[in-house]
Formats: structure tokens, sequence, C-alpha cells
């Protein structure tokens, strides 16, 4: 279809929404009342951006906030679900139990299973993932694919932009307007592709709490709601590497001193933001890890998308394939590969990390240890993402002899000229902390607290 054609059909609909919806043609007075709310859905609202400009639209929004809000603020008990699709984008324990210890709050986390975790690799992942939320005392529901599902929460909190890879009821479309959308991006802001993707969940979200200046900045810059609905919290998930607290997370070793190793696989082989270089290097990695036990010890942290791009791509016949190759690497004296939430004491016992992974680049940082980014040419990245890269070390994806280089001397040897550039970046662009005075956690929080805090009416 004709580029021109599609968005006259979208303006059509759009304008059949409004007239249905709101009997009304009127855009600058759209009215919205708390009997309305049931019968419209957020896929009714999102519509409208086609014919409404961001103030038009912002004023809608507005009225939807101040309804809901009203009738929260009058709840003895306020309904949460986290929404995520696999443990990895937990956003971290302290959010969740500062609501969980508010008696005004009652809270869950709604683990989805994607429709694409159809191999027994994605499957184990995922299960493994529930397991580890719930031994941490999380209180997890799981929502497969195709569940005849309804959310019962009146907040909902996503932590994932992917509403085609959820159950249908997580949809736009059957999400009635007496629910708010709160949003945390499950990435720390290191590609640009948390941008340029501008999904649909900014269009409807009532808040979304972001990890970095900048983030917040290009939101306000380049997306259709002028940063309407935005706060800079910082990112929770890094709460923790601003509290000294007892680490338990326990490394394989030969050697007591062998250091500590985590490399990251991402998964976009040849389709997504195309940092991926495991087709590259993923045989040279295991075969140094395995020829040198005595002076490094191996966590691989591969994306829970690993495994699908690995076998469409053809670098392993199939899911079985995939799956030998990560059980070797379990059967070393000196590795371990590890999947889904709680990597930060990996993060924090570890001593360097390899990767191509965007959010980890940003996070790793956040150690103040050494990390060097596997690169390609399709590589693009946020203003972040830039300092950070011309920060830390870096080595073409196949050029094993840097890769090597990175690992005996900066590494092993501790030569690590990059440090003080790492910490400059660090000082500019991540740490929230030192920013507004708070972990992240506690801002979040406190955005809550002040918009639904109890009143007698």
């Amino acid at each position: 279809m004709p580029k021109y054609k599609f968005h006259i059909r979208k303006k059509f609909k759009a304008y059949l929404k409004l007239y249905s919806r709101f009997s009304s043609l009127r855009k600058n007075n759209i009215k919205l009342s708390p009997e309305k709310l049931s019968r419209i859905n957020y896929q009714d609202l999102y519509q409208l951006h086609y014919i409404l400009n961001y103030d038009q639209y912002n004023r809608i929004m507005h009225q939807l906030e101040n309804i809901n809000a009203e009738y929260l603020r009058k709840k003895d008990k306020i309904k949460i679900s986290f929404v995520l699709l696999d443990s990895a984008m937990w956003c971290g324990d302290e959010l969740y139990k500062m609501f969980s210890m508010n008696p005004r709050y009652e809270v869950n986390v709604l683990l989805c299973e994607p429709k694409y975790a159809l191999a027994p690799s994605a499957k184990m992942n995922f299960y493994s993932g529930v397991e580890k939320l719930k031994q941490f005392g999380i209180n997890v529901k799981i929502v497969r694919f195709n569940d005849d599902f309804y959310p019962s929460a009146d907040i909902l909190f996503f932590l994932t932009p992917y509403f085609k890879d959820i159950n249908k009821g997580l949809s736009l479309r059957n999400l009635p307007l007496t629910k708010l959308i709160a949003f945390i991006d499950y990435g720390l802001y290191t590609s640009d592709w948390g941008i340029k993707g501008d999904f649909s969940i900014r269009y409807v979200e009532w808040r979304e709490f972001v990890d970095t200046k900048c983030r917040r900045d290009d939101i306000i810059r380049f997306l259709y709601r002028k940063g309407d609905g935005i706060v800079y919290t910082g990112y929770p998930r890094m709460d923790i590497f601003y509290r000294d607290q007892e680490t338990r997370y326990q490394w394989k070793t030969v050697n007591p001193a062998a250091k500590k190793i985590i490399w990251a696989p991402h998964w976009s082989i040849d389709s997504g933001i195309k940092f991926a270089t495991f087709q590259k290097n993923y045989k040279w990695f295991y075969e140094y890890a395995k020829t040198h036990p005595e002076t490094t010890s191996w966590v691989v942290k591969p994306h829970p998308e690993l495994m699908n791009s690995a076998v469409k791509t053809g670098i392993f016949k199939n899911d079985e394939e995939y799956r030998n190759y990560m059980n070797a690497w379990n059967s070393l004296p000196n590795a371990k590969v590890e999947t889904g939430a709680y990597y930060q004491d990996i993060f924090k016992t570890s001593d360097a990390m390899i990767l191509d992974s965007g959010s980890f680049t940003s996070e790793y940082v956040y150690t103040h240890k050494p990390e060097l980014f596997l690169t390609r040419k399709t590589d693009k990245f946020s203003t972040i993402g830039r300092a950070i890269i011309n920060a830390i070390y870096t080595a073409d994806g196949s050029d094993f002899r840097r890769i090597q280089d990175f690992i005996e001397n900066v590494v092993i040897k501790g030569q690590d000229p990059r440090k003080n550039a790492c910490e400059q970046v660090f000082r500019k662009y991540l740490d929230y902390y030192t920013d507004l005075g708070k972990l992240a956690s506690e801002n979040i929080y406190n955005v809550f607290f002040n918009e639904f805090e109890y009143r007698k009416y």
C-alpha cells in the first residue's frame, strides 16, 4: 500500500474512534468522564495521535490520569503488577520491597512467557528465571502466551515495550483506560534503538521513569508527547551498586587467583540492532577458556534470544546443538553459563567483562572495572553509548589478538590506562545518585506516594 494511502486510512480510523468514543470531532475540547473510561481501551486512545497534535493528546492524558488518581487515592488497597518477558528484565528487588512494605499496595510480577519461547532451551531459561525470582521472595504469576488472561491490577508497571510478544490480555486493545500504565525500559540507554523504536507504550503511559538525563532530553526532543509524563529517576537495577552489601555469587575456579571474566554475547546477528559478534568468535572464546584454566574463570551470560538467532542464522543446526555448546562451557572446570535475573552479583564479583550487548555496556560501568566492547560496522549508539565506547576498550569481534591482549594485559596484569576516562563518563552521564541524592527505587516510589497518598473525602 502506498505510504500516503496508509496515512489517510489511519487518519480516517482515528476520526471514527474520536466520534464513536467521544461523540465529538472538536479536537480542542475532548472530555473524558469516569463513566467513559471502562468503555475506551488504550488502542482507541493510541489511534488518536494520528489526528491530534501533542498538546491536544496530552490534555486527554491528563484527564485520564486525574480521574484514575482520584479514584486510587480513595482505595484502601492499590494493586500493582510488574510486567516482564524474561526475568533478566527485572528492575531489582528494592522497588518491589518498598511497595510490599506499604499496606496500601498489593504487588506481584506477571512473568509473561513470550511467543518465541518454544524451543527447550528458551523454556528452560524462562522457568529457571521464574524460580530465581521466587527464591528472592517475589510473588510471581506465570502468564503464558495463549492463556485466557485478564490483569486485575490498577497499575500495570511494564518493563518491556513489546506488546506483540506477550499475552493478548495485556495488549492495548484489551486494556481499558481504568488501568494506569507505568514504564521502565528494561535496558539502559546505550544504543540508539531506545528512542528510534518509538514504541506505542510511550503514547499511553502515565509515567515513564528514565535512567539518564540524556534519555529524558532525547524523548523530549524526538518523541510525539514531548516528554509529557517522563521522570528522570535513575535506573533501579543499578541501585545495588550504591549499596555496600554482601555478595553471594560463587565462581568456578581452578586457581583462586584466576581473573573472573564475564562474556555476554548479544542475539542480534542479522536483525535488530545488529550488535552481535557471536558468529565470529564463539569458538575462540571457548578454546581460550579451555586452555587457560589457571589464569581465567568465566561466566557466559547469553542474551535470552541468542539461541533463536544462532539457529536461524545457521551457526547451529538446532536447539540441541546450541545446548551442547553451552553444556561444553558448563563442563569446563573454570566456567559457568548463567541466564536470567540477579546478575548484579556476578558483575560485582567479576574482574572484567567482554561483550557486544547494548545495555550491559552502560550497566557494567557502575562496577568501575574494565570492559571490552566487541565492535562491528553496523553498531549505532546513543549519546551516552558513544561516550562510553570512546572511554572503554574496543576490538573488532574477530580481532583475537586484541581480545587476548585485553585479557592478558588489562585484566590479568592490571594495566588499565582507560580507568580515568571511564570514571569521567560515569560521573557525567550515569551517576544518578549524585544528581538526585536518592536511589532510583526511592525516586520512583516517591512519585507513587505523592500521587496516590490516601485521602479521605
